[in-house]
């Protein structure tokens, strides 16, 4: 399970900058270590540039953050198709289309996307 920032997807792999998510005081270390602050009790870091990519599992399954709804509480499955295309509401894809991938066997098979308050 990797924390992502999705720079590219489309319908057979994911191009992706690979990060690190932390919470709570290990987030706070973290922050600390870097001379920033956590915020709302989380802290991202991302120390390198690096992208990497992985293809796209023919079982994939995909859970989506509805802004239009809580996002704490609206993780929503949807196609792949419909992940792809942008809209008003959505997280990804888009410019700050953060993300958890699960990946097997060298292939993703759920991508699941991370609200920020």
């Amino acid at each position: 399970i990797w924390f992502v920032f999705v720079e590219s997807a489309d319908r057979k792999r994911i191009v992706f900058d690979l990060a690190c998510f932390y919470t709570g005081a290990a987030a706070r270390v973290a922050a600390a270590q870097d001379g920033e602050e956590a915020n709302n009790d989380y802290y991202i870091s991302n120390k390198s540039s690096r992208l990497r990519s992985a293809p796209l599992a023919d079982d994939l399954r995909i859970h989506t953050v509805s802004l239009r709804l809580d996002p704490m509480n609206s993780m929503t499955p949807v196609s792949l198709a419909s992940w792809l295309q942008p809209g008003e509401g959505k997280i990804c894809p888009g410019e700050f289309c953060i993300v958890w991938l699960y990946i097997n066997s060298g292939k993703i098979t759920e991508i699941m996307e991370q609200y920020l308050p």
